[in-house]
């Protein structure tokens, strides 16, 4: 196979993981939000996230050697659900009470940005 046609594929492969991962990670994070609340933590790149339910969860950047550089959901009680691999950074800001801007840089540079509100981003 022609070798430029593969490495174009290669890094279109990873930008279409990327955009999945991102589109199927704020739909989770929306649903989740929905009649709960959301807060920044006071650890920087940390988001606090509590369900309807009054479960708790955190969202933040990872890396273990099974998912180097990954978003993952942590829980209160332990254990971790993956969300995004290949992140480079991860930052959270308040836009105003109850209204939080996430930023998702990807290892590919690219910059994903989210806002999640008590109404699961309503």
């Amino acid at each position: 196979m022609w070798q430029p046609l593969t490495q174009v594929s290669k890094s279109m492969q990873r930008t279409d993981e990327e955009m999945t991962g991102m589109l199927a990670g704020a739909r989770e994070l929306e649903e989740m939000t929905r009649g709960g609340k959301v807060n920044s933590s006071a650890l920087k790149g940390e988001l606090l996230l509590e369900t309807r339910r009054n479960q708790h969860y955190t969202l933040k950047l990872m890396s273990t050697p099974a998912n180097p550089n990954t978003l993952v959901i942590t829980a209160k009680g332990g254990g971790y659900m993956p969300i995004v691999r290949h992140v480079k950074q991860f930052d959270v800001s308040t836009i105003k009470p109850n209204v939080l801007e996430y930023i998702v840089t990807m290892e590919s540079g690219k910059i994903f940005v989210g806002v999640l509100t008590d109404n699961g981003g309503e």
